[in-house]
């Protein structure tokens, strides 16, 4: 008995071969996403009229690479139907496109509406809108700007595009950057654990100025940095870390004598860049420390080329004193960041393949933190 074989004409593919199709196919998505193209999948057989006339009856594709057959089902009816593989996309992605009438959704036009309008609220200078309202102003729905939305994710685009920023990908990127744009997400949710930060203006810079007194962690919102500006007192050291931990310690052992200190819990929020802002408006000065893995590595480099922050025991030789001191860490994963204000320290990560965490490091940091201390 014969071995049935592939189709003359048609071919297998087998690893590792397909591996490097998966690669490319990965790669061509991830660059439509990023341009905010999306796919039409369309069946593997259409009318085979699709065809004949969308591509012409007297053309190679249609007398010569169609395979064609009478709809089993239908055959005997008076409504039998002419069914056909496709030998190209194009004609049956135009179908779909005119059937499901995707020409006449508008959201390029809601789009471009809702840029002017941001545009101009910012040109005058006014008051953040909520971004409910901005949707209902525009398309008169209130969640037609939700995370998720073609017209989201399109203004979204635009808007990085504008500010030289990447694609927000976490719920924090998509506030941040709506907010930079004078447009608020949710002004309650976003928010900064704040230790010793005096600062003037009715309000919150007096619960700050009494949190100080006390040496009393404190959450700031957005809503509040919004609906209470602050003006921070002129040419302050303000450190930053990302762990909350070393906030409490701080707060602990030193209370108000403590340095002031903001923390980001992770990725830094809508509310924190605010506030970091408002502390360099006046000529103060941002330092900054977090874990020694590639995503406080990236999180680093967006607080230091946004804020001009300084970078508070970040070197390479902090990083080695730590290995050296047998420091609590954990293999380092993730995708290499690379560390321009210290160009060897990506390099000497990914020789040791350990991630430091700033909780391991906490008794320098502390340090920096007492009373007449330096940058560090």
């Amino acid at each position: 008995m014969s071995i049935l074989k592939a189709v003359r004409g048609t071919r297998d593919l087998l690893p590792p071969e397909t591996e490097l199709w998966n690669y490319v196919e990965s790669t061509a998505r991830s660059v439509f996403a990023r341009y905010n193209f999306g796919e039409i999948r369309t069946p593997v057989f259409e009318d085979t009229q699709l065809f004949a006339r969308g591509v012409g009856e007297e053309t190679d594709i249609v007398s010569k690479e169609m395979y064609t057959w009478e709809d089993r089902a239908r055959a005997q009816s008076e409504k039998a139907q002419s069914l056909t593989l496709r030998p190209e996309n194009t004609a049956g992605v135009v179908r779909a496109y005119i059937e499901h009438k995707l020409g006449e959704t508008g959201q390029l036009q809601k789009a471009a509406r809702i840029l002017e309008w941001v545009d101009q609220r910012m040109e005058l200078r006014a008051a953040p809108m909520q971004l409910a309202e901005l949707a209902a102003t525009i398309t008169g729905d209130t969640k037609a700007l939700n995370h998720g939305t073609l017209l989201a994710t399109l203004v979204l685009r635009a808007l990085a595009c504008r500010l030289g920023t990447g694609r927000p990908k976490t719920t924090e990127e998509r506030r941040d950057l709506w907010d930079r744009s004078g447009v608020i997400v949710d002004d309650l949710a976003s928010r900064v654990l704040v230790l010793n930060l005096p600062a003037d203006g009715d309000g919150l810079g007096e619960w700050l100025t009494s949190a100080k007194t006390y040496g009393t962690p404190f959450y700031v919102t957005l809503h509040q940095l919004i609906t209470m500006p602050i003006t921070v007192r002129a040419r302050q050291l303000v450190r930053a870390c990302e762990n909350p931990a070393i906030l409490r310690r701080a707060a602990g052992q030193l209370g108000a004598d403590a340095q002031p200190l903001i923390c980001t819990e992770g990725q830094p929020s809508t509310a924190f860049h605010r506030l970091a802002a408002a502390i360099t408006k006046t000529g103060g000065k941002l330092a900054y420390h977090g874990d020694f893995d590639w995503p406080g590595i990236a999180i680093a480099n967006g607080i230091i080329a946004r804020h001009r922050a300084y970078p508070w025991r970040l070197a390479t030789a902090d990083y080695e004193t730590a290995i050296k001191n047998n420091a609590d860490y954990v293999s380092l994963a993730g995708t290499p960041r690379p560390t321009p204000w210290a160009p060897t320290l990506a390099a000497a990560m990914t020789t040791h393949g350990r991630a430091v965490y700033e909780e391991s490091v906490a008794d320098d940091l502390i340090t920096d933190l007492a009373p007449n201390a330096g940058v560090g």
